[in-house]
């Protein structure tokens, strides 16, 4: 029998290179990177967005407008002196026959007696009949909303009487105003007992 030989390299005291791999060592690989996903595509504007965009901005300004209303305050005050009246509205007014109404400061009533009026402006009585004219005494007034001024003028008005009509004293009625303003805002100077309809 042969005998054989086997190397022993720990025996000889030499070690195998450490750079060499070791076979039971597995080397990573590098994987190929994905490509970027591509941005997600916008999403088309939908009209019912717009739509509502529209109807809060349209609630909105309603809001406003309601607000605005319920804090509307007209102050009637003392005329500015030396103040002149180029700007005029008229109206076709009736006056409650028998009732107070007040405009601005001023109380005023109208009664019918026979042909005459007897029209009564903060207690001074006069009598009127069909075709006279009678001037109300100037006053200021100032239009304020959310307590700020947003109009003021001078006022006066124009009475002129043309009978009783289906109960109620007609008159045609001229506002004259220092400034000129917009017709609503003369209307509010007239209470909601006159009816009156621009002329």
């Amino acid at each position: 029998m042969t005998e054989e030989h086997v190397h022993d390299d720990a025996a000889d005291g030499t070690v195998p290179p450490a750079d060499l791999p070791q076979p039971s060592q597995s080397v990573p690989v590098e994987q190929p990177m994905a490509p970027p996903s591509p941005p997600p595509a916008p999403e088309p504007v939908k009209k019912g967005g717009k739509k509502k965009v529209v109807l809060g901005v349209l609630g909105l300004l309603v809001i406003l407008v309601a607000a605005a209303a319920f804090t509307l305050d007209v102050e009637i005050g003392d005329p500015t002196p030396g103040a002149t009246y180029p700007y005029m509205t008229t109206y076709n007014a009736w006056f409650p026959d028998g009732e107070p109404v007040t405009v601005g400061n001023v109380r005023m009533m109208v009664l019918s007696y026979d042909n005459e009026l007897i029209l009564d402006v903060n207690g001074n009585r006069e009598k009127l009949i069909v075709g006279d004219e009678k001037e109300v005494a100037e006053h200021h007034a100032s239009m304020k909303v959310f307590g700020v001024t947003l109009l003021s003028t001078d006022f006066k008005m124009l009475m002129k009487y043309r009978g009783l009509v289906e109960g109620k004293e007609n008159f045609f009625l001229s506002v004259k105003t220092s400034r000129q303003v917009p017709e609503f805002v003369v209307g509010l100077l007239l209470p909601k007992e006159i009816q009156a309809q621009p002329a």
